[in-house]
């Protein structure tokens, strides 16, 4: 055999023995057993692992930066109780034993302690232009979506006929949209956009705004799809602003304590917007049209 061939097979099961040591160890889902590999996606490019679980997962440690964590957590949270098809995530332990076992030279780049896991979604795939205008996801959903994101200030879902990155999955057995990628959430140089300004570069925006012109036309119909969405925001957080501290407590003290001016506090007042009057919601230029038009 060469030797080459021998000094992988040798580092393969030695890489193999420290991830069956680090599961019997740590036989719990929330720990990480496993480095398989790394994405090519994306601009943090997640390791790609298998959790004590059994089920795989896109890990982001330190080498995404913790505020980016925060908002993950943050965000994702926030959006499981809001009951939107977000991906399935937790916050996952990296062993440091399992970083310096690892075969792969950029590992390093994970380091060890806690890391942000979400878990891999059978046959999907990135979402595509022909599935937006295609009709595959619910107008309500593709409202909810639209406005969960202006909400928590998430710049990162954008799509057109020209291209994009959505950073939303599309699973294709089920015929299902999931949320991913909420790292850019909270940002602070998105307060002032009006959703009518968000909406023009978002995945959901243009047919969406379409949509509500028409109902803005017609008074005596129903609401408009991103009308309803609105309100029910409205309505859900004022129900669960309260779990916001309790979220926030969930975070791990060294993402928090790394991450200097980003505060519960700025969150709160962030998400705060959606108290508003409605009409300052929306912006001037849509009320106004929809007054003249109506």
């Amino acid at each position: 055999m060469p030797c080459h061939d021998l000094t992988l097979k040798t580092e393969t099961n030695l890489y193999s023995l420290t991830a069956l040591i680090v599961q019997l160890t740590y036989p719990t889902d929330m720990r990480i057993v496993e480095i398989l590999d790394r994405s090519t996606q994306g601009i943090t490019r997640p390791f790609i692992c298998r959790g004590g679980d059994g089920a795989i997962y896109y890990v982001k440690g330190r080498h995404a930066g913790y505020r980016a964590l925060c908002c993950e957590w943050i965000a994702g949270e926030l959006a499981r109780l809001r009951g939107l098809p977000v991906v399935p995530f937790a916050i996952v332990d990296v062993p440091s034993s399992l970083v310096r076992g690892s075969i792969r030279e950029d590992a390093a780049e994970l380091r060890g302690g806690m890391a942000f896991g979400s878990r891999q979604v059978e046959s999907a795939v990135e979402l595509r232009w022909k599935e937006v205008e295609g009709g595959h996801i619910a107008v309500d959903l593709r409202a909810r979506v639209l406005l969960f994101d202006w909400w928590v200030n998430n710049p990162d879902h954008i799509l057109s006929s020209t291209g994009g990155n959505p950073n939303l999955l599309w699973a294709t057995a089920e015929q299902q949209l999931h949320l991913i990628d909420h790292n850019l959430a909270f940002s602070p140089n998105m307060m002032s956009a009006s959703l009518f300004d968000f909406a023009t570069e978002h995945v959901f925006g243009a047919d969406l705004l379409v949509d509500e012109a028409r109902f803005w036309e017609e008074p005596e119909s129903k609401l408009g799809p991103l009308t309803n969405a609105t309100i029910e925001l409205d309505t859900f957080w004022q129900q669960n602003r309260r779990e916001l501290p309790r979220i926030w407590n969930d975070l791990p003290e060294e993402w928090t304590e790394a991450t200097l001016g980003f505060t519960l506090e700025e969150v709160q007042q962030q998400l705060d917007r959606i108290n508003m009057q409605f009409e300052d919601f929306w912006g001037t230029s849509t009320t106004t049209e929809g007054a003249e038009e109506g």
